[in-house]
């Protein structure tokens, strides 16, 4: 299901306070795919340009798959970093959050915190939207700043990028693996790959969690 923000109740309300002139699917919200369940959305930025940490994952990375194989794919995810740089990124994707009855909102299938900047106005957001639930996974550590988060944004650290030096075992981290034998002792194995598994945010929530190390085998 396409997430026109033009068509939003907020949207009028932001378009009379702003004066701006809307064009259609100024940015867009994927509704759960083939790991997530529907009850959560999606909001994704190009792969590689986005990602200053992106190393090893370079080389299966899912979303540049899908930019391939998706001709929309690429163009919305474009569209969106388009977006996040206009000064009212903010207060449109709040207003478009807040009117949305989804409680939880995966940052990044696809893409990466692509500076200081833009990280922060991700924190800001999920304090403006202190009903739901924020999760995603990092390599752009050079970024992060664990101390301004609020308690309903969890943040995994990802392992195999290029800043890896500035990992923080004290908070989530999150590491691909190629088989269970790989596990370390303080790790727990993501269920996406277990027979019963329903989709993200149904059958498991782990990386929802706090302080979680979670690891996840390779598919």
């Amino acid at each position: 299901m396409r997430y026109l923000w033009k068509h939003s109740r907020a949207a009028t309300r932001f378009q009379f306070k702003f004066n701006v002139i809307f064009m259609p699917q100024l940015f867009y919200f994927s509704r759960g795919n083939h790991k997530l369940s529907r009850n959560i959305l999606i909001w994704d930025l190009p792969h590689k340009s986005t990602c200053p940490g992106a190393d090893k994952c370079l080389k299966y990375c899912y979303a540049r798959k899908a930019e391939y194989l998706f001709k929309y794919a690429l163009q919305s995810r474009k569209r969106n970093y388009v977006f996040s740089l206009k000064r009212y990124f903010v207060p449109a994707i709040t207003d478009y959050l807040r009117e949305s009855t989804v409680k939880y909102i995966r940052v990044h299938s696809s893409g990466d915190f692509y500076s200081k900047a833009y990280f922060l106005k991700w924190v800001q957001i999920a304090k403006n939207c202190s009903d739901k639930v924020f999760f995603g996974y990092t390599k752009s550590l050079k970024f992060i700043d664990f101390s301004v988060l609020p308690n309903n944004f969890k943040l995994l650290q990802s392992y195999g990028g290029l800043f890896d030096d500035l990992i923080d075992p004290a908070f989530s981290t999150s590491r691909v693996i190629e088989s269970k034998s790989e596990l370390w002792l303080n790790e727990v194995l993501c269920t996406s790959t277990d027979p019963g598994f329903k989709g993200c945010g149904l059958s498991c929530s782990l990386c929802m969690q706090d302080k979680i190390h979670l690891a996840i085998l390779k598919h």
